[in-house]
Parts: C-alpha cells; sequence; structure tokens
C-alpha cells in the first residue's frame, strides 16, 4: 500500500485512519469534540487530496474536481445518508463514546450531555 496517495481511494481508505485517529486523540477536546464528525472526514479527505494533487504530485487530474469527489465518497463511506437524514451534527466526542473512548463527562458538548447524563 506504499502508493495509496496516487488514487482516491486510496486516500479516503487514508481518510478512514486518520479520522479513527482524530477520534481517540480529539475525544476529550472541549472544543475539538464538538464538530461534527462527517466536517473531520470531509476536511481530512479535502487535506490529502490538496496534497497529493498539488504537493507530492501523484494523483493526476484537476484540483477542485478532485477535493470535490474526494468529499462526497469520504461522506458516502462514513455514512453520509445517516448524517444528513438521523444524526447531522453527531458531535466527535459522541462518535469516540461510541468507538469505546473513554471521555470525560466534563468535556462533552452539552447536546451530547443526555447520552452521559449530567455533569457533575
Amino acid at each position: 500500500m506504499s502508493d495509496w496517495y496516487s488514487t482516491q481511494l486510496g486516500i479516503i481508505a487514508a481518510t478512514g485512519i486518520v479520522v479513527s485517529i482524530l477520534k481517540r486523540l480529539l475525544g476529550n477536546v472541549r472544543v475539538a469534540n464538538a464538530v461534527p464528525t462527517w466536517a473531520y472526514a470531509v476536511a481530512v479527505a479535502g487535506i490529502l487530496t490538496w496534497l497529493a494533487v498539488a504537493v507530492w504530485h501523484t494523483l493526476p487530474g484537476a484540483l477542485w474536481p478532485l477535493i470535490s469527489q474526494a468529499a462526497v465518497s469520504a461522506g458516502a463511506s462514513s455514512g453520509f445518508y445517516e448524517w444528513l437524514t438521523v444524526h447531522p451534527t453527531t458531535s466527535l466526542a459522541s462518535s469516540a463514546m461510541s468507538a469505546n473512548v473513554a471521555v470525560d463527562p466534563v468535556n462533552l458538548p452539552a447536546r451530547d450531555l443526555n447520552t452521559v447524563g449530567p455533569r457533575p
């Protein structure tokens, strides 16, 4: 998998890995964990695509169409339909908790407090 950065599929796979890591790293960071998980997936896919096109020159094509495709692909691969219809504002903290990451209730966004009870 040494050439992951030369295909959109590789970039989307790397995006999934990076977002999983971010859940664990930022799950207890008060401001960062309030951002919806989908925003991290779209941002990471865009950044990796930009790196592959503009910096590493490993992904051929026009930058903006590729970034758009990466954002849609990242959304589709991480449950885009659910984002838009069921839980459009699921925070990174909530997503981290569902991945069995311990998140201190003090660090939860207000909209997620009902998932673990009131703050101490």
